[in-house]
């Protein structure tokens, strides 16, 4: 994959996995351990968040981290949207990243964007036996599954199905899979009208009191099952997702004695101004720098 990125940041071939991007940290005497921190883009694709995470690359690389920007969908060879993502694919990248270090001890973070973040915490949830995480950094994070997304038309897939008296049924898409088993988010009550309709015509007050009466909301992610630390940063003004599902999370984590830093940004929304992002990825950098 060809990189748009400046100056000398130059990312190397990641065997097996030709569109994600790594950037191997300078080792300088060959120590004989190296970290890297798997960075998980949002729901807007790689190409939208490559930008942003820019600056978090750079943070990392100069703490003498390794970074593999692993995109997992919207780019040729891979899924087009997020829709049934097998979150084992990014098992087998952890995997190859340390096969490619040979006889190099390696510690592995994961630092997730939105949905990234989503896909951060349900991964370390589900893989804790498989693969140890050493850290988990989250932005902007959800605290339970959300459903598949189309980033092109912006607005939620929903599946099509038949049930046993040949009747159509509707549904929203899951946008996970684990060994091939879907996880779903929002699941509508209502199955025989399609959401499209259920919603037509509501001012945005009206849409949101049928939404409450009308889903179910998706499986909260069990965060306390996750034993390396966690760092969460949320703006208390998104309007994605409200900072109390970040709140959620601290208190589950606090409740059972894990570490956990939660960073609740004054003022600042699901996408944090550029001041906010310098200080989070500061932040972020330090925390991986302590527990990699």
């Amino acid at each position: 994959m060809t990189s748009t990125y400046s100056n000398n940041l130059k990312p190397v071939e990641f065997s097996g996995f030709p569109q994600s991007l790594l950037f191997r940290p300078d080792l300088g005497l060959k120590r004989d351990a190296v970290s890297y921190v798997v960075i998980l883009h949002g729901s807007g694709g790689p190409l939208q968040s490559r930008e942003r995470s820019e600056g978090l690359v750079r943070q990392l690389l100069q703490r003498g981290l390794g970074v593999l920007l692993y995109h997992y969908f919207g780019l040729p060879g891979l899924p087009e949207l997020l829709y049934q993502i097998e979150l084992k694919h990014l098992l087998s990248a952890i995997e190859r990243l340390i096969i490619d270090e040979k006889d190099r001890r390696v510690s592995v973070g994961l630092m997730g964007f939105s949905r990234g973040a989503e896909m951060a915490l349900l991964f370390g949830s589900l893989a804790q036996d498989l693969f140890p995480l050493k850290a988990i950094a989250v932005h902007a994070p959800s605290d339970c599954v959300v459903g598949a997304w189309d980033s092109n038309r912006q607005e939620p897939i929903v599946d099509t199905k038949y049930d046993s008296n040949s009747v159509k049924k509707y549904q929203y898409g899951a946008a996970w899979l684990w060994n091939g088993v879907e996880i779903h988010g929002d699941q509508l009550k209502e199955q025989s009208v399609h959401p499209d309709d259920l919603f037509a015509g509501l001012d945005e007050a009206s849409s949101d009191k049928k939404w409450n009466e009308l889903v179910i909301p998706g499986m909260r992610i069990p965060v306390e099952t996750i034993k390396a630390p966690v760092y969460i940063g949320h703006g208390n003004q998104d309007q994605v997702w409200g900072h109390d599902r970040s709140v959620r999370m601290d208190q589950a984590r606090r409740k059972v004695g894990l570490e956990t830093s939660l960073r609740i940004f004054a003022g600042e929304g699901h996408v944090f101004s550029k001041a906010a992002c310098v200080q989070e990825f500061e932040e972020i950098a330090e925390f991986f720098s302590r527990n990699l």
